[in-house]
């Protein structure tokens, strides 16, 4: 039943699910009065919890009514950032890892870790909210079941997909619960069949070995850019040096700023499910410093997040790339159980987290539609912006010239000044998350 639900979530057909589904539960309870009445109304439970995570967004005014406003977590090649640049497949790999003690999921899947899976993933002909749209109001008038219309949407969508060329999706590898090194374990056999070029983004939503409970929160801090020429630095920032700047090497060029980094031990990946060590579920930062043999992207949201400052400066042959979350959440966005974390809020949907920071969780569609729009033209326009000023520092390095040296010193010189971030925004998938990053 779990994989079943789970599968109805991915194929975005859920809210008729729900309403199928609490009818034949309610049907079955009152005809047989079961003695697991009890656990079908927590399944159902957790399936309105998923769905009421999504904030801010439209539900059915009826049952088998369609949805007014459909909102994608995955990325369209219509999109405005991923037009303005030709997509290259650098992300070939990808694993998820999320627990909390309180967290909204169904079954082994987490709210955290299924927005992220959607929003690295392409959209086809039937996850198009468009298309998806036309599909439901072609079969609304009809009698055929959920199974009926998933099957059909996915033979037109494997139609559709032969005659537009559809990017690949990275694999993706979802770990709930692991201990330690059942998670190394999993990260370093991945990494051992990954292209040479390539990069494995490791996601980790947890918290830390101080405490898992929520307290209230400073102000929600500003976000740090990546280069003081697209906007200047905060006046209590520490001056950027040769590890902070976009220019090099760095692991905190992108890191929302939030006071001194901690010495905390790490993230809690959760009770282990066959280890009784306690030791075994937490992930210190330097467990990961072997991975760095290939590029690392590394998403953070945690509060102990600042512990992975520590991995800057370890790198031991490639880039070591970070997106990290501010160690404490405002009180008046309520808590990370019941909508999800805001980080990866921001990076999967920043609609709903835009109307969450607002403090607006019924807008009108008119106002999603107008938000929708104005997100699409800075997400362009940022992304045209980086990638030409990307441009301009390699074109200058390229034709600075060489007083004496070897063409090999001269190669080592001309990639110490490009900025390693331009490799990653060759990705579209990952230009996307950097993005967004610069929006919370």
């Amino acid at each position: 039943m779990a994989a079943a639900v789970c599968t109805c979530f991915i194929l975005q057909e859920v809210w008729q699910l729900l309403q199928e589904f609490q009818a034949l539960i309610s049907s079955y309870i009152m005809k047989y009065s079961p003695a697991d009445a009890q656990e079908w109304r927590s399944v159902v439970q957790e399936v309105t919890n998923f769905l009421h995570a999504d904030i801010a967004m439209p539900v059915p005014r009826s049952p088998g009514a369609s949805v007014p406003f459909r909102y994608s977590l995955r990325a369209s090649q219509q999109q405005a950032e991923v037009k303005v640049h030709p997509h290259k497949m650098l992300l070939h790999n990808v694993v998820l890892v999320s627990y909390y003690p309180r967290q909204v999921k169904i079954a082994e899947l987490p709210l955290d870790s299924f927005r992220m899976l959607q929003a690295l993933e392409w959209e086809d002909a039937y996850s198009s909210p468009r298309e998806h749209g036309s599909l439901q109001r072609q079969s609304s008038s009809s009698s055929r079941s959920l199974v009926d219309k998933t099957k059909t949407a996915l033979q037109n969508g494997t139609a559709e997909q032969g005659s537009k060329r559809q990017p690949e999706n990275p694999a993706k590898h979802m770990v709930y619960r692991p201990t330690a090194m059942q998670l190394l374990a999993v990260l370093t056999t991945t990494m051992e069949v990954m292209p040479k070029e390539s990069i494995m983004l490791l996601y980790l939503s947890a918290s830390s070995t101080r405490s898992c409970e929520l307290s209230k929160a400073v102000p929600y801090p500003s976000t740090s850019c990546l280069t003081n020429e697209i906007a200047p630095a905060d006046q209590d920032a520490p001056q950027p040096d040769n590890m902070s700047d976009v220019s090099v090497p760095s692991m905190s060029a992108l890191m929302v700023p939030n006071g001194a980094a901690t010495s905390g031990e790490g993230v809690y990946l959760g009770p282990s499910k066959g280890s009784t060590d306690s030791n075994d579920s937490y992930l210190l930062p330097e467990d990961l410093v072997h991975l760095t043999r290939r590029s690392l992207f590394l998403v953070i949201d945690s509060d102990n997040s600042n512990s992975f400052m520590r991995l800057q400066g370890c790198e031991v042959g490639c880039h070591a790339f970070c997106l990290m979350s501010p160690s404490q959440r405002p009180y008046e966005l309520s808590e990370a159980s019941k909508a999800g974390n805001l980080l990866t809020m921001f990076l999967t949907a920043p609609l709903m987290a835009f109307c969450l920071a607002a403090g607006n969780p019924d807008p009108s569609i008119q106002q999603l539609l107008d938000l929708q729009t104005t997100l699409n033209c800075v997400m362009g326009e940022w992304a045209a912006l980086l990638l030409r000023s990307f441009q301009q520092t390699s074109a200058g390095s390229s034709s600075s010239p060489q007083a004496s040296g070897s063409i090999q010193q001269q190669q080592q010189q001309h990639q110490q000044q490009r900025s390693p971030w331009s490799v990653v925004f060759r990705d579209a998938l990952l230009r996307r998350l950097t993005l967004r990053f610069l929006l919370c």
